[in-house]
């Protein structure tokens, strides 16, 4: 995938990928330490409360980790047994946005959370904390639902770009060959 290439975990046939900046992926099936929440966000990076209680607000986390018994102190074992996914998920981005990436990896993250919590991270973290603030972020999803906000649009099939540009430009013609 796109995506596995700019993380450095694929053989690229030809061509090649620089990234400039740090990264943070958010994958569509996240993987946690047996431990709190909290520690599953910080992953032993120094607590800055003004930070974490920011990527709480972003993510979502924070309301969503009151559905849990013990909220963030709640200890998740690696398979995630007592975690629902949307949770999982919102928690995996917290972790990634505590580290303040430059570049976010997104892996079909919004259709697994939701229509309301979906957009609610689009809005907070794709266009207030990443968009607005000049950083960059790649959204890899089947859906189109926000794709009209994107400042570039590519359309991959079996690995091959079908149509790349602005959102008018390429859904101006969406017969792609």
């Amino acid at each position: 995938s796109v995506l596995k290439s700019i993380l450095g975990q694929t053989f690229l046939l030809q061509g090649k990928v620089t990234v400039n900046g740090k990264i943070g992926y958010v994958p569509d099936a996240p993987q946690f330490l047996n431990a709190s929440l909290r520690s599953n966000i910080l992953l032993e990076r120094p607590f800055d409360e003004e930070r974490f209680l920011e990527v709480l607000r972003l993510s979502g986390v924070d309301k969503e980790s009151k559905k849990v018994p013990g909220g963030l102190l709640h200890v998740v074992d690696a398979k995630l047994s007592a975690l629902d996914s949307r949770l999982g998920l919102l928690v995996c981005l917290a972790r990634e946005l505590y580290g303040d990436p430059d570049i976010l990896l997104l892996d079909d993250f919004l259709d697994h959370l939701g229509p309301q919590t979906a957009r609610t991270v689009f809005q907070r973290v794709i266009l207030e904390e990443f968009m607005f603030k000049g950083k960059t972020v790649i959204l890899a999803t089947p859906n189109l639902r926000f794709l009209n906000q994107a400042s570039r649009v590519v359309f991959l099939d079996d690995g091959r770009i079908l149509k790349d540009g602005p959102y008018a430009e390429v859904m101006a013609n969406r017969r792609f060959s």
